[in-house]
This record gives C-alpha cells, sequence and structure tokens, in this order.
C-alpha cells in the first residue's frame, strides 16, 4: 500500500513539472530586402519553464513548405550568451557555438566539402550569441528608449570571433494603432560603419517582441552568401 501510495505521489509531481513547461509559436516571412522576393519562412517554438525561457527550435522552410535548415538555441546558462547550432541540410553549412564560464567555443562549416572548423576564445564584455541579441536589447531597453547607445560584442562563428557594435533608437511610430520603436545595430567604428551596412529593427513598444528585421541573414542563397533580408514577425 504504501509503494502505491510512493508510486502515485511520484508520478503526479512528474506530471506537475511536465504540465509546467509551455510552448510558443510565432512565424516569419523572409524577403530579398532589393528584390521583394519571398525566400524563405522561419518557424520558432519557444519552450518555456515556470516563465524560463529554455530553448528555442527553429524550422526553415523554402516557398514550397519544405525544410531545408534548422537551428536550436539554448538559453538556460545564459539568455544573452546563448548556445547554438545552425544546420543547412541543402549544402552542409554549419555554424553554432556554445559557451563554457568565461570561454565561447566557435564551430564553422561553409559546405559539407569542408571540415568543421572550431575555435575556442575568451568572451568579451557585452557577448551576445544569435539569439541572445532579443535578451541584450530587453535588458537594455531603457536605456535605448532614452537616447543611449549601448555597445555589444556581436559574435560570429563563421570568422570565430566577436566584433563591436552599437544599438540605437532611430525613432518611434505607429503601425496599424501599434506603438512600435525603430533601432539601428551598427559597427561601433564611424569608418568601417560607413562600408557595413547596419542592420535595422522594428520592435512592439509594450511588449519589446520584435516585428520586422532588415539585414544579413544567417542564411545562404545558391552561391554560399547569406541572404540580405527584411523579416516580418506574427509575434503574436
Amino acid at each position: 500500500m504504501n509503494f502505491k501510495i510512493s508510486f502515485l505521489l511520484i508520478f503526479f509531481v512528474a506530471l506537475q513539472g511536465l504540465f509546467s513547461l509551455e510552448t510558443k509559436r510565432f512565424n516569419g516571412e523572409a524577403f530579398d530586402l532589393k528584390t521583394g522576393k519571398r525566400l524563405y519562412y522561419d518557424h520558432h517554438e519557444e519552450v518555456y519553464e515556470n516563465g524560463k525561457h529554455l530553448y528555442s527550435n527553429i524550422q526553415y522552410k523554402d516557398v514550397n513548405g519544405k525544410v531545408f535548415a534548422k537551428k536550436k538555441i539554448v538559453f538556460q546558462k545564459n539568455q544573452i550568451r546563448a548556445d547554438f547550432k545552425l544546420e543547412d541540410f541543402r549544402d552542409g553549412y554549419i555554424e553554432g557555438a556554445e559557451v563554457n564560464g568565461d570561454q565561447i567555443k566557435f564551430i564553422y562549416r561553409k559546405n559539407n566539402k569542408e571540415e568543421i572548423k572550431e575555435a575556442t576564445i575568451t568572451s568579451p564584455n557585452n557577448a551576445v550569441l544569435d539569439g541572445g541579441f532579443d535578451y541584450f536589447v530587453r535588458e537594455k531597453w531603457d536605456l535605448i528608449l532614452a537616447g543611449n547607445k549601448p555597445i555589444l560584442n556581436l559574435c560570429a562563428p563563421s570568422q570565430q570571433d566577436c566584433y563591436k557594435f552599437i544599438v540605437f533608437k532611430t525613432g518611434e511610430s505607429q503601425r496599424k494603432g501599434v506603438d512600435v520603436v525603430s533601432m539601428k545595430v551598427e559597427l561601433n567604428n564611424p569608418i568601417l560603419a560607413a562600408f557595413v551596412k547596419p542592420i535595422l529593427l522594428v520592435y512592439e513598444k509594450d511588449t519589446k517582441k520584435l516585428l520586422q528585421y532588415d539585414g544579413i541573414s544567417n542564411i545562404n542563397n545558391e552561391d554560399g552568401k547569406s541572404h540580405v533580408v527584411r523579416i516580418t514577425y506574427n509575434n503574436n
């Protein structure tokens, strides 16, 4: 009898833990920034436990609905310096990073004809990895809206290094009756910034959710070069 009671208690505790997980889903549509041609869709699945974002799974689909790439971002250790891995099934492209203490390990492969390259660096101050960028913006939200330009080190596995950027507000407006904040991300070097196109972002002001992204994509074209895109999100 005691064994049965103990088993039931363990079962219900495990069941309660299972139901504390919450999944949120939203989609993005990517268009060529110059031509407006639809390029691909990205389907996001975010998993939370007791309100804490654990990880995200992202599937990339072509215009015919075929999955051609996937990415997993893990936020458990650090939401801004998030571990992640992207795999493109078309040509074998791989990029990713894993954080251990103050060390960042990068992995990168241009295509399946090459070997995977690995490199480990000491994390710079305000290092930001992939999907951790949104959490950096949320952490610095009040500073940005007040007109400040916080510095971040955006890490690029393909270069196996991190580079100093700044993010700042460029305006506030309304879209379909919703208050939005426009931001720009550019290199923290006026001379180099003149030669590198910035990233333009639009966030919903109340929820701090990303609505639009204009800039370089981590998805490549047929020539193995990064698309330059506008991605719009139905981030409800």
